[in-house]
């Protein structure tokens, strides 16, 4: 792959900071760097012309944060591209960081930042524009990564079914103009979606392993499987892997780009820690994460909920409650299930074993094998759900 020149704007008002941070960003690859010798309330009109112009602002928080707070507003209202990365002192309140990321701003780190960190900043936050000078009519697809809390719990059933209803064509939760979906299955070990949808293993994760390279267009569009409901299928390897052998850069490369061609891209997740699940949970617009209200699942879920929080603070995090038919009033262990969460029970996947199997044995979607059974009209309403708040949230952003 070519590498796509990245332009960054260094703004701080102290020289000894701005030239160490300069000299850590000129060595790194594909990047060109312009320094400001001022604070971002003293760029004054420049601040609109680097948001259309740059692919990532790097700047020197304030001790006033209201000062950067207006300046930001500037920026966004210049409608650019531009990603904001900020730097702070030790002594920064949440309070601060809070207002900082309300403002547009991606993250925020410490000025005695490592070269290391800086370098995993930047690619995270350039990689998305990257994508966008690439070609014409590239689209910002909906993440939705789909998590269990233990083994068997149904979360791969969710995952291709919720795929098939967001793909859509017909029937009663599928009142809305197809979408492109594609599922992306990154169980290493034991990953299923590809038998799900009757699709052939790839070996494609494996061949970013052994040749380390970041995928590109040509390698993506030959890893693709289209089913014949028309969903695309990134599926896993059909032997192990060791499931910390994929560089966390290679699969925010992979998501971004995915995400560049499609509406939506569905993420199977590994039951697993691993590194390279941080850029999946930063790329992601929401989670669903499947468990049942048993004692030791709700556990488990608590612990993962805490476990990506602590990755991704702002993301979305469901909890779908499987195998088992949403009661008219809850019991209960119902209410200190969501109480240990902290979550309120929207979506409850019912039981049925027979439907499942069958749908599952013949790799096909629940809707082709009976689509009035109560767990494909459950998915349904989850797909209904995640198309209305997409469509909310653009008629909020055409509004303002």
């Amino acid at each position: 792959m070519a590498l796509t020149s990245k332009s960054i704007v260094l703004v701080a008002k102290d020289e000894a900071l701005s030239a160490s941070l300069s000299k850590m960003l000129s060595e790194l690859p594909g990047v060109s760097v312009e320094q400001c010798a001022a604070t971002m309330s003293e760029l004054n009109g420049q601040a609109q012309k680097m948001a259309l112009a740059s692919d990532l602002i790097i700047f020197r928080t304030q001790d006033d944060t209201d000062e950067d707070l207006k300046a930001l507003k500037v920026i966004q209202q210049a409608g650019g591209t531009a990603r904001l990365l900020a730097l702070s002192g030790e002594d920064v309140t949440l309070s601060n960081i809070r207002k900082l990321t309300n403002a547009g701003v991606a993250e925020v780190l410490p000025e005695s930042v490592s070269a290391e960190e800086l370098d995993d900043q930047v690619r995270k936050l350039t990689i998305g524009r990257g994508l966008a000078l690439a070609g014409p009519a590239i689209r910002q697809g909906k993440v939705i990564t789909v998590a269990k809390a233990r083994g068997g719990i149904g979360a791969t059933t969710l995952a291709v079914n919720l795929a098939d209803q967001l793909r859509g064509q017909k029937g009663l939760f599928r009142r809305h103009d197809p979408h492109d979906v594609v599922v992306v299955d990154l169980d290493l070990q034991f990953g299923t979606v590809a038998g799900f949808l009757d699709v052939e293993p790839s070996q494609a994760l494996i061949q970013m392993v052994k040749e380390d390279t970041d995928p590109d267009e040509t390698f993506i569009q030959q890893a693709l499987q289209e089913t014949s409901t028309g969903i695309f299928v990134f599926a896993a390897p059909l032997g192990f892997a060791p499931l910390n052998a994929l560089r966390p850069h290679q699969i925010q490369v992979l998501i971004e780009r995915l995400r560049s061609r499609f509406d939506y891209v569905i993420v199977d997740l590994p039951r697993a820690m691993v590194e390279w699940i941080s850029p999946v949970l930063d790329a992601s617009d929401r989670m669903y994460l499947v468990a049942d209200t048993s004692v030791p699942c709700i556990q488990q879920a608590r612990r993962l909920i805490d476990f990506y929080r602590e990755e991704n603070l702002s993301l979305p995090i469901e909890v779908i409650i499987s195998q088992e038919k949403k009661p008219i009033v809850m019991n209960r262990h119902h209410v200190e299930a969501a109480k240990a969460l902290e979550r309120k029970f929207r979506h409850w996947l019912p039981y049925d074993r027979r439907t499942a199997s069958e749908a599952a044995d013949r790799g096909r979607p629940l809707s082709a094998i009976s689509s009035r059974s109560g767990l494909c009209k459950a998915i349904g309403r989850v797909a209904f759900d995640l198309i209305a708040e997409a469509g909310a949230g653009k008629s909020a952003a055409t509004t303002n």
